[in-house]
């Protein structure tokens, strides 16, 4: 799925893993409400903490794949 606001795009993928920078800790992605990425088990962050996160499957940060749209 793609992530759209103000003019900043970026793609999360409900199910899959990702953790913080200074934490081996993997959680799930399970739902994205507004700008609020909810994990199991039982944490949630906001989309400027969240672009921050490492995937797991790549091991490369979300905000690697912001692309900024020029209106």
């Amino acid at each position: 799925m793609e992530y759209k606001k103000d003019g900043i795009n970026f793609n999360y993928y409900i199910g899959e893993k990702y953790r913080f920078i200074n934490d081996s800790s993997e959680l799930t992605l399970v739902k994205v409400d507004r700008f609020k990425f909810i994990f199991e088990p039982y944490h949630w962050c906001t989309d400027t903490v969240f672009s921050d996160m490492i995937r797991v499957k790549t091991g490369k940060k979300v905000c690697d794949g912001i692309q900024r749209r020029l209106f």
